[in-house]
């Protein structure tokens, strides 16, 4: 096996490395599987029938030699290089992730460190681990914009800097045929599954302690919540699938930990149809 271990904002690996920077990931493959004959997601979405994304599955390419790339760095890292192996047909690429921040990857996907390696009990996995633990398959979840989320992305009024404000998200939410919301939410989640059907998403409380009235009554986490027509309503339950659909006027718009520049006003996020082959 070829272990690549990946130290991200340490020497001249940045923190988000990009395509340049993982460019010697290509020479790799190449040395390993000069010709790959397996149909890319394109290939395989343009095609007559598009195969139901059930319980995630192994790779079907056979390498010379396995390849593990270990990324070691926060979440952020994690998802610049896998969106960089995503968009290189390289998802056949085993992956390793040792965090350096807490990791709601990690969380994701149960990735807890053995008995006799630091960080025991935590999630997220040692070195130790990332260069000797099974890969087991986990779906990949994507937007539309080709960037991999591999912990969570967070929708919610534009301009703040947690992870809701009460009443502040406006718009739509559904997950495949499912309406998460529709109207004013206070923030939304959407998060990565080990399984089938691949993701989930979740209305957010609004932040604690907001009082009103004269007695200064404490709020519930329903207040502030309103349909389209104005109507007031309680949190939904969160919802399972393969894709969330959101829109509306402007909302802000974070995947792992970074935040896009500009407001957006719709997004879709939605299973890959290859999956990631996680170390775990």
């Amino acid at each position: 096996m070829r272990i690549l271990v990946l130290r991200c904002g340490i020497g001249d690996m940045p923190l988000l490395p990009g395509r340049r920077d993982l460019a010697f990931l290509d020479d790799v493959a190449k040395q390993v599987l000069p010709h790959d004959d397996n149909p890319t997601p394109d290939e395989i979405a343009k095609g007559k029938e598009v195969p139901h994304l059930g319980a995630p599955r192994s790779a079907p390419q056979r390498p010379s030699e396995p390849v593990r790339v270990i990324v070691v760095g926060p979440d952020a890292s994690l998802a610049a290089v896998v969106t960089h192996l995503m968009r290189r047909n390289l998802l056949w690429f085993e992956v390793a992730h040792v965090p350096t921040a807490p990791s709601p990857a990690a969380r994701n996907w149960g990735l807890v460190g053995d008995s006799d390696s630091v960080g025991s009990g935590e999630f997220g996995l040692s070195m130790a681990d990332a260069e000797t633990r099974p890969v087991r398959p986990v779906p990949l979840i994507r937007d539309d914009t080709g960037q991999a989320i591999v912990g969570f992305a967070l929708l919610t009024e534009p301009g703040i800097e947690g992870t809701s404000s009460r009443g502040g998200l406006r718009g739509e939410v559904w997950v495949d045929s499912g309406e998460l919301f529709s109207g004013v939410s206070h923030g939304v989640q959407v998060r990565a599954l080990p399984d089938a059907p691949g993701l989930v998403a979740a209305e957010l409380p609004p932040p604690p302690g907001q009082r009103r009235g004269l007695f200064r009554t404490k709020l519930s986490d329903d207040d502030g919540l309103a349909d389209t027509a104005g109507n007031p309503r309680t949190l939904h339950e969160p919802l399972t699938g393969r894709a969330v659909q959101a829109g509306g006027p402007g909302f802000r718009y974070v995947r792992d930990g970074v935040e896009t520049k500009k407001p957006r006003e719709k997004t879709t996020i939605y299973r890959h149809l290859l999956d990631l082959q996680l170390v775990r």
